[in-house]
């Protein structure tokens, strides 16, 4: 049997070294991956946020034509959401929405301690509706800290959003 012996600079006789990942760069490709995979949850979370506080909107409007077609109907307000069959309604995170007319049949406008208060005294003239949003905190003043992440309805039904985004005079 004759044997061959290739010079030690032949293409056939080598091996390669680099026909994988060394362990350095498989870390480096996973903490890529994780880098990228945290911002994706980031986003994903702000996007579902964003997403509830839509959604309950939404639901406030709906809840708004509700109360407007029953006083249209009955003349006056109904004094909670009982009276139009929607006391159960939960929003986004849970809570229950709340519902307070300023106007108590019985007498002048009326702003009691779950009234909404802007800076410059009730944000409605006619009834409050609003969330408590994820916090479920409440004051009476959108303007605290408490009260930023509420959604609610001001200027009588002109807005309906969180307290940072409406324009009090």
């Amino acid at each position: 049997m004759e044997s061959i012996i290739l010079p030690l600079n032949s293409t056939e006789n080598r091996t390669t070294s680099n026909s994988g990942f060394t362990f350095l760069e498989l870390i480096i490709a996973m903490a890529i991956v994780a880098i990228l995979a945290s911002l994706a949850i980031s986003s994903f979370a702000t996007f579902k946020e964003l997403a509830r506080v839509a959604r309950c909107c939404e639901e406030i409007r709906s809840l708004e034509r509700e109360i407007a077609a029953y006083a249209t109907e009955k003349g006056e307000l109904p004094l909670n959401l009982t009276a139009i069959n929607r006391q159960d309604l939960k929003d986004p995170w849970g809570n229950t929405y709340h519902y307070y007319p300023a106007v108590l049949p019985a007498g002048p406008a009326n702003f009691g301690p779950n009234n909404r208060l802007g800076t410059s005294g009730p944000i409605n003239t006619d009834f409050d509706l609003y969330s408590l949003g994820a916090s479920g905190a409440f004051d009476p003043s959108i303007n605290v800290n408490d009260s930023q992440d509420d959604i609610i309805r001001a200027n009588d039904g002109s807005f309906v959003g969180q307290p940072k985004d409406l324009a009090l005079p």
